[in-house]
């Protein structure tokens, strides 16, 4: 059985993204009705085509904006932020509550992290480079002093050195790494990744948990836990940082009679919340769709004079199609990957009016074609001029919501 579009989104979205889709379609379907009814070729219906296109921009903008400046760490299924040792001690009881341990066996080796370079290579693979420090205590002089990251698709960890402090023996270590990562560019140029770093112990039978080496940091707000001051990755920006706990539960034990992670082990995540620096890229992404808009909009005005060489009008708009198909493909070599991003939307739109333009073009030269008909300017050409704005900006406001909300 087939449900409609309304339906659907009740089922799968809340009421404001039901109000934000069907609500500008509505208003732009009543704007029609009364143009195409009571259109008059004055200032007063400009000025309303003019409005309505202002606040259909404005609704995109804001969400828009406040997508990209709202912090969306909190918002991570099957994780749990650790920000304070009163909430690791919370996480860590109920979960060994939930193994059925005894504490007393567990092994708890305090684990630093800190990255010195990110770099973002396709949409499966980031590279990290950087240290990590362990402190092991008398209780812990059996293990092996070695860490893992579990999620990594190549890693070269190299000790670097060991100091004995009041608390134990520190180990440290550098580490380059190739993370497994699928990242989603369906937002770009306002898409947020996150980077998770898996860390274990080399141990698959000892209960070995790592925890968050918060005494090893100073407290100040102008400095992320676990990011190198001199850290600058190129037009990317830090969001946040923040250690996390996740918990694996495998089906398989991997040969291994007590493999830890069969039953729901707990492992520390060290999360980077990224985001673009992204004035220069929507300047990049959508000013050439911005122009070959306005031209489109501007050879529309002309329609009457340039019709009377409805050739040079074709040869125009076939040019600018070709100009905008030249604009998407420099787009697509911006985004390592093969799914439709926003922008690309905008793109798909400037396809629509474009080749809209032509077939208009064409059903004049074969359906009216006297000189006197062209002049009287029909109404329906007065109605696309006048509609012109509040469909771009609707359409564009419908997407926004979609990708963003």
């Amino acid at each position: 059985m087939k449900t409609s579009l309304i339906t659907t989104l009740m089922e799968n979205h809340s009421p404001l993204l039901v109000f934000l889709t069907i609500g500008p379609v509505a208003l732009f379907f009543l704007l029609s009705v009364f143009m195409w009814l009571r259109m008059r070729n004055s200032s007063t219906y400009w000025f309303i085509s003019s409005i309505f296109s202002f606040f259909m921009f404005l609704g995109s903008y804001t969400i828009l904006y406040t997508f990209y400046h709202v912090d969306t760490s909190q918002s991570q299924i099957n994780n749990t932020p650790i920000y304070t040792i009163t909430e690791q001690n919370s996480f860590l009881d109920k979960n060994t509550k939930q193994r059925e341990m005894d504490p007393s066996l567990q092994y708890l080796i305090p684990t630093g992290v800190i990255i010195k370079s990110i770099n973002i290579q396709n949409e499966n693979t980031v590279s990290l480079s950087g240290s990590i420090w362990q402190t092991y205590t008398q209780k812990d002089k059996d293990l092996a002093k070695e860490v893992v990251i579990l999620n990594a698709r190549s890693s070269q960890i190299t000790p670097t050195y060991q100091l004995k402090t009041e608390n134990g023996i520190v180990y440290g270590f550098d580490f380059k790494v190739e993370l497994i990562k699928q990242l989603d560019y369906t937002q770009f140029p306002l898409d947020k990744q996150k980077i998770n770093v898996e860390l274990a112990h080399s141990s698959l039978t000892k209960p070995v948990i790592l925890t968050p080496d918060f005494s090893s940091w100073k407290t100040d707000e102008n400095q992320q836990i676990g990011i190198d001051e001199n850290l600058n990755p190129t037009k990317l920006a830090i969001e946040k940082t923040y250690y996390s706990y996740t918990t694996k539960k495998s089906s398989a034990n991997h040969g291994v009679k007590d493999y830890i992670f069969a039953n729901n082990f707990p492992v520390l995540n060290f999360n980077i919340n990224i985001k673009r620096e992204v004035i220069n890229l929507l300047i990049l992404v959508f000013l050439p769709v911005i122009t070959i808009l306005v031209l489109s909009f501007a050879f529309l005005l002309m329609f009457r004079r340039l019709f009377s060489r409805p050739h040079s009008y074709l040869s125009i708009n076939a040019a600018i199609l070709f100009a905008l198909i030249v604009s998407h493909q420099r787009l697509r070599d911006l985004i390592p990957s093969n799914v439709p991003s926003y922008p690309e939307y905008a793109y798909f739109l400037s396809y629509i009016i474009i080749l809209f333009n032509i077939m208009l073009a064409v059903r004049y030269v074969k359906t009216l074609g006297s000189t006197e008909t062209i002049k009287s300017m029909p109404k329906e050409t007065l109605f696309f001029r006048l509609m012109y704005w509040p469909f771009v900006f609707t359409n564009f406001l419908i997407i926004t919501v979609m990708f963003f909300t």
